[in-house]
């Protein structure tokens, strides 16, 4: 309890400031749920695909491709669909479909590192008005004691303190999620290729 009474002191920038920590955990926590490894890549899933289509059984893998929901799935059925075509208009597709899958995963992350900016500056402001407020009322007090100027001083900082402790946690969550999401782009880029070498091998290999 004591610790909210001395975080009210700080002004009306701290309930904006608790807003967006709170706002950047929720995103943060989302994310974290829907990048999760059995959501986005399913390991059983994605050994059983690859077997299918080895085997050229192409309409069994698209049949457990729509069992198994995924950006994993979404990218092998939109290139499994087209699999007597070219090998560019196959690639293509998936590197398509792929993409938009990476961009779904990509979702409100952005406002991570929004608040990871605008934190600090909110907690600036709110120290400088502070400080402002605090030098307005010594100028004006005939008998001004140091006490009281350094206790408005401490009071208008808690504005940076909270700005800055909402502004770390929240550019290494953004910097967490973007790099989970790399690795997951770079493992659907791997399947993809694996794919493509099992639907068109090398000539040398079909001889």
């Amino acid at each position: 309890m004591e610790f909210f009474n001395t975080l009210a002191k700080g002004g009306p920038l701290i309930p904006v400031l608790v807003g967006a920590s709170v706002l950047a955990l929720t995103v943060f926590i989302e994310r974290l749920w829907a990048t999760r490894g059995a959501r986005v890549f399913p390991q059983q899933a994605a050994r059983s695909l690859m077997e299918l289509i080895r085997e050229g059984q192409v309409d069994a893998a698209l049949s457990l491709a729509d069992k198994t929901p995924s950006p994993l799935s979404v990218m092998v059925t939109a290139g499994l669909r087209i699999v007597g075509g070219k090998r560019g208009d196959v690639k293509e597709r998936m590197e398509e479909a792929g993409l938009m899958e990476i961009g779904y995963l990509r979702r409100y992350i952005s406002l991570l590192s929004t608040i990871a900016t605008v934190a600090p500056l909110l907690g600036l402001l709110g120290t400088v008005t502070g400080m402002v407020q605090v030098f307005q009322a010594v100028s004006s007090s005939v008998d001004p004691q140091i006490g009281d100027l350094a206790g408005g001083i401490w009071e208008a900082l808690l504005t940076t303190v909270a700005g800055l402790s909402v502004a770390i946690p929240a550019f290494l969550g953004h910097r967490f999620l973007e790099s989970r999401i790399d690795r997951i782009a770079m493992r659907l880029e791997e399947f993809g290729l694996d794919m493509l070498e099992t639907l068109f091998p090398p000539r040398g290999d079909r001889e």
